[in-house]
């Protein structure tokens, strides 16, 4: 990596497809990722705890050294399952050439020792999911990296295609820039992110600088909701919008740049959205009563919107009601009085604190089979 090499001293690096500029269908995107881990003492190896390998045994540790990882007892019997190899860094044994050959200066080594540098672990972990190769344990991450890309950026691909064609499109980081303990089902430990939090930040930072001062149009963050968190506080003098609709909670979070080709597209769907509901559910025969509930329901969901909920109530109230009455008369004369209009249907709901958990589930299930979120 020359120069890069010092760069991410102390810090994974990142995964950055060939493409990342070009994205998906002009979307360029950054996927930010949970954590590395290592169990010490699965590895008989003497550090108490993971969190300072990155600094301290990127060159030395037992894991991938072949010297040391020989005279390990318990790696030489994990060795001998193996026909006495260990695995060799695949940035190492990548053809020269190829779009992604590994750029360190320690390549060399890498492949005549049996050595591979800590810090290149994001990347080996990519190139061993896209060649069928991940570990047990990491193909969680992957499903949820996958299940996200497949269902926001949806294309006609085989399935053996689809791998090289997200993974030369995008930027992959975790959010964690330290190995930590090995926690039960690979999930995290919130203590984790106690451990360096300026480096974690700093980390992303760097990686989000990948695109440029602007930054990606998209950041999907996989997993876990206190990175999320960390993310968007990190962002906050940034125009990124979190889009709730297209979460998968556990598996991924959705955060979009307002200016955002893919952000214009989810605005004008839920303009679509509206359209539709009024023309499907809210024009046909029904009594005021019920009327005014499904004209509720909507204004209740609509106001959680980034771009409705600065308006108030009646406004959208008076904005639905309008819709309606360009389809059909009698609405205007229902909610308008002496030319004015009238909101007191809509208060007398609320006042009388109706139950209208049935309508708010039909929005809902309407506006889930319009935007394609059904799972």
């Amino acid at each position: 990596m020359g120069n890069e090499e010092e760069e991410y001293k102390g810090y994974f690096h990142p995964w950055i497809g060939k493409d990342k500029e070009e994205g998906i269908n002009g979307t360029t995107i950054l996927v930010i990722g949970v954590q590395h881990w290592c169990d010490p003492s699965y590895w008989n190896c003497e550090e108490k705890t993971p969190h300072e390998c990155l600094k301290k045994r990127d060159r030395t540790c037992t894991v991938w050294n072949r010297h040391k990882y020989e005279k390990n007892e318990k790696c030489y019997e994990w060795i001998n399952e193996k026909n006495k190899t260990m695995p060799i860094c695949p940035l190492a044994l990548l053809e020269e050439g190829s779009e992604y050959k590994c750029k360190d200066k320690g390549r060399e080594s890498c492949l005549v020792y049996g050595f591979r540098f800590l810090h290149c672990e994001t990347k080996i972990s990519i190139y061993e999911h896209i060649w069928n190769q991940e570990k047990r344990k990491r193909a969680q991450v992957f499903e949820c990296l996958s299940d996200a890309l497949t269902t926001l950026f949806p294309n006609g691909l085989k399935e053996e295609e689809k791998k090289e064609y997200y993974f030369d499109r995008i930027v992959f980081a975790n959010y964690i820039q330290h190995y930590t303990k090995f926690y039960r089902c690979g999930r995290l430990d919130d203590n984790e992110l106690e451990v360096n939090p300026a480096n974690d930040k700093k980390g992303f930072e760097r990686n989000f600088k990948l695109f440029r001062e602007k930054g990606p149009d998209v950041i999907i963050v996989l997993q876990n909701e206190k990175i999320l968190k960390e993310v968007e506080s990190i962002l906050k003098e940034k125009h990124y919008i979190h889009l709730q609709e297209k979460d998968r909670p556990e598996y991924y979070y959705v955060l979009a740049q307002s200016s955002s080709k893919f952000y214009k597209q989810y605005r004008d769907g839920i303009e679509d959205f509206i359209e539709i509901y009024v023309d499907k559910k809210l024009t046909k025969e029904h009594k005021k009563k019920k009327i005014t509930r499904m004209i509720e329901a909507l204004i209740l969901f609509l106001s959680k919107k980034d771009d409705y909920k600065s308006k108030s109530w009646t406004s959208l109230e008076q904005m639905i009601v309008d819709k309606c009455s360009s389809r059909n008369l009698k609405y205007k004369d229902l909610y308008y009085k002496d030319g004015k209009f009238n909101d007191q249907p809509f208060r007398d709901l609320r006042k009388n604190k109706s139950n209208i958990d049935e309508e708010k589930k039909e929005v809902k299930d309407e506006y889930d089979e319009i935007m394609g979120n059904k799972k």
